[in-house]
């Protein structure tokens, strides 16, 4: 029972990230400090800073999770990526893809060779899901060049 609700508030939690907003909130075109701001009230703790790339790290529903926000010239959310730690849980991580194909409803695109799936965001947005093949599970928020 314990399983199947966090499973349930996962694919929520999951699902909210595909109307182009994270599930913290996060947005394209959103002030880099304001993005910052909800990850640091939800218990993020940002433990790297580059010209434009900020790195967080928290936690959620026991599983590790680091966010990377990408920025732009004018201080604003460009792009963004997830990185969702699956503690070699396969059937976890095949879930997790799996519902990612189901809820968003648009087609996605398999490069079989690359190994990633794209998904079209609208507005030439695309969310690139693939395996680092090191624990973690990659939600890639990517803007257009």
């Amino acid at each position: 029972m314990k399983r199947t609700v966090l499973i349930l508030v996962w694919m929520f939690a999951i699902g909210l990230s595909f109307a182009q907003v994270s599930m913290w909130g996060i947005q394209y075109d959103m002030p880099l400090e304001q993005a910052k701001a909800l990850l640091l009230e939800d218990a993020f703790r940002e433990v790297a800073q580059t010209y434009q790339v900020n790195t967080f790290e928290g936690e959620f529903e026991y599983r590790e999770v680091e966010i990377k926000l990408y920025s732009n010239a004018e201080g604003n959310v460009k792009s963004w990526m997830i990185t969702l730690y699956y503690e070699d849980d396969i059937d976890w991580l095949q879930q997790t893809v799996d519902f990612v194909h189901e809820w968003y409803g648009n087609p996605y695109y398999s490069d079989w060779e690359a190994e990633i799936d794209y998904i079209d965001m609208g507005e030439g947005r695309i969310l690139y899901v693939y395996d680092d093949y090191v624990g973690g599970l990659i939600l890639e928020f990517a803007e257009p060049e």
